[in-house]
């Protein structure tokens, strides 16, 4: 009995008797006391609120009342407790064994108790720790099947007789694999051999490429484009050795590929129309001082097929050396200067150079910190330029000559017709009675024939003068030229029993002889060509047009101005048909017989010389038996 009440007073485990209803401590030994931090001694004999805390006590007191004689003679229980150590509290796991002798009397409740804060913290730890790693996995997996790299593991397959690397077979895989490997719906890759699944990889040399990853441990990165039945794309892929196996990133890089393909397109065909320009094009960029950053040189970069035929022997020389290493000439000039001011405003220049014989035009723009240089050979064209300024002296020169003999010629034709006519007169006059009724004829037709030999070259004259004078332009006030002009011409009209109305008429810019002598010529044909049924009416009018609306003969030479009058000369006469519509413009051009109507068939060219002269152009519209309208199109006055 003593071996034993020393064992279970050296025993490290804590150990209590409770005896009782009111469970009074019979035994407790000092590991117990320690386990509740226990001062009191000694305790025998003792109640628990003694020497517990009252909440101790209590929670002690359960554990005791949990066996009772009807029920369970031994229960386990784990609880936890606050235990001050050293002054501080501390929570503590316990795990209580509960003894029941109801043979003894009174009743005995032994209670044995473990500490176990240990091994709970290190489970929780270990919870915690799984919880932890499982958090890991899956942001691992969330993070795989939401990367746009397709990630794939693979464990090597090998031949069981000689140990050969055969397959492989995927282990792992995330969602973009599963997505580039165009599996059916609902397939996954993983549990899937490389060679069955992508039996492509084998005639590209890819299975050989990735078996030598694995056989030699050196990493492996390859752009491949890989086709076979409804796969056809480009991929980057990397693959490192991992184990008995490998790890593969993939990259989708087909978008790049054909991104490359269509920029290359583009470069092609800018390379072809560049090369296939008959001007030539250079870049150049510029060579700045490291200190000062000041353009000091230029280096060519990039030449045209043009351009390099240009340079000849040395498009070498041209294409790696700077400009002043192959010109140094060229520093300090014009030429240079303008270089460098375009690369620092930006401005684009523009000059002819010489080379050699050659003259060429240049245009130097901006780009990047460097110019584009396009170039000309305008040789030729100056060639051209100066053929026809010596032309055009010589022209001027037979136009001088030419009009000097048009105003000797109205003297000297005009004389002998003069005289034709006044010895006819006197014929007439005073030898009428000697001629006979043929004779008399004979002098009327000379007289006649005279009369329009006379007014012939005084058309003619005026045709000629119309472009040949140095005439100075004013602004013409048209309404009261027509006045003016209606008032010399009052017997014509009143002869003819014509009306005339004019609606307000614009100012112009031009030379008011010659626009006289438009609208007069105008207004004589309307007048001359009229219909014997009824009375002629002439209607004048303008109106101002844009120059979108001009006749497409008109906009080839039109002037700097936003609009131009149309006017407006409309008569009730015989009419002209459409197919005599540019005919009649044309100098002696005559639609009727001298005995039907009289005239030169010089006045509707002088029109439209004047017309011409002016910036203008005439047009007609006329139905036969209708009517005629001229419209002269005119600038706005500036």
């Amino acid at each position: 009995m003593e071996f034993l009440a020393t064992l279970f007073h050296y025993a490290p485990t804590p150990m209590a008797v409770f005896q009782g209803e009111d469970r009074r401590i019979q035994l407790a030994n000092p590991a117990w006391c320690q386990c509740w931090n226990v001062r009191v001694a000694p305790v025998e004999g003792l109640l628990l609120t003694d020497v517990l805390t009252a909440g101790q006590a209590a929670l002690y007191t359960q554990l005791l009342d949990s066996v009772g004689v009807a029920g369970p003679s031994e229960t386990t229980r784990t609880i936890t407790v606050t235990v001050e150590r050293d002054g501080e509290l501390e929570e503590r796991y316990l795990r209580v064994v509960t003894t029941l002798t109801p043979s003894l009397s009174p009743v005995c409740v032994g209670t044995i108790i473990t500490d176990i804060t240990e091994t709970v913290q290190a489970q929780q730890r270990a919870d915690r720790l799984a919880r932890e790693q499982e958090v890991h996995r899956w942001m691992m997996r969330e993070a795989l099947d939401n990367s746009p790299v397709a990630i794939v593991v693979a464990g090597s397959v090998r031949d069981e007789r000689t140990a050969e690397l055969i397959d492989f077979e995927y282990r792992l895989a995330n969602r973009e694999t599963n997505r580039l490997s165009s599996l059916p719906e609902g397939e996954e890759l993983v549990g899937r051999r490389m060679l069955s699944t992508f039996p492509g990889d084998i005639d590209s040399g890819v299975f050989d490429q990735f078996k030598a990853v694995v056989e030699t441990g050196e990493p492996l990165a390859i752009e491949t484009h890989y086709q076979h039945g409804s796969i056809d794309k480009w991929f980057y892929i990397r693959v490192v050795k991992h184990s008995d196996g490998f790890v593969q990133t993939t990259l989708d890089i087909t978008p790049v590929k054909e991104a490359e393909a269509a920029i290359e397109q583009q470069a092609d065909l800018l390379r072809s129309i560049l090369d296939n320009s008959q001007t030539a094009i250079s870049l150049h960029n510029a060579i700045r001082d490291p200190v000062t950053r000041q353009v000091i040189d230029f280096k060519t970069v990039l030449a045209n097929k043009r351009a390099r035929e240009s340079w000849g022997d040395r498009v070498e020389q041209y294409m790696n050396q700077t400009l002043l290493t192959l010109r140094p000439e060229v520093a300090g000039t014009p030429e240079f200067d303008r270089y460098m001011q375009v690369v620092d405003s930006g401005e684009p220049a523009q000059f002819d150079h010489g080379f050699g014989s050659r003259m060429y035009s240049i245009n130097v723009a901006r780009a990047g910190d460097g110019i584009v240089l396009s170039s000309v050979d305008i040789t030729r064209d100056r060639q051209y330029q100066r053929e026809l300024e010596q032309i055009n002296a010589e022209l001027r020169r037979s136009n001088e000559g030419l009009q000097a003999f048009a105003y000797i010629a109205s003297h000297d034709l005009q004389e002998p017709l003069r005289k034709i006519t006044a010895f006819s007169s006197i014929l007439t006059s005073q030898y009428a009675d000697q001629l006979d009724a043929n004779g008399q004829m004979i002098i009327t037709r000379m007289q006649l024939a005279a009369e329009r030999m006379s007014a012939l070259i005084r058309d003619l004259l005026a045709y000629a003068r119309i472009g040949n004078q140095h005439t100075s332009f004013s602004a013409v006030d048209l309404t009261q030229l027509v006045r003016d002009l209606l008032d010399d011409m009052e017997i014509t009209i009143q002869t003819a029993g014509a009306t005339v109305k004019v609606e307000p008429l614009p100012q112009l810019w031009g030379d008011p002889v010659q626009l006289r002598q438009l609208m007069q010529n105008l207004l004589s044909n309307a007048l001359k060509f009229k219909r014997d049924d009824r009375p002629p009416v002439v209607r004048i009018s303008s109106e101002q047009i844009p120059v979108s609306q001009l006749p497409a003969t008109l906009l080839a030479s039109v002037r700097a101005t936003p609009a131009y009058w149309l006017i407006h000369v409309a008569d009730n006469g015989i009419g002209v048909s459409p197919e005599y519509y540019e005919r009649i413009f044309e100098v002696f051009q005559r639609l009727h017989g001298r005995n039907q109507y009289s005239g030169t068939g010089i006045g509707l060219a002088i029109v439209r010389k004047v017309a011409e002269q002016h910036g203008g152009l005439v047009v007609v519209k006329s139905e036969p038996n209708v009517g005629s309208t001229f419209s002269i199109y005119l600038p706005v006055i500036e």
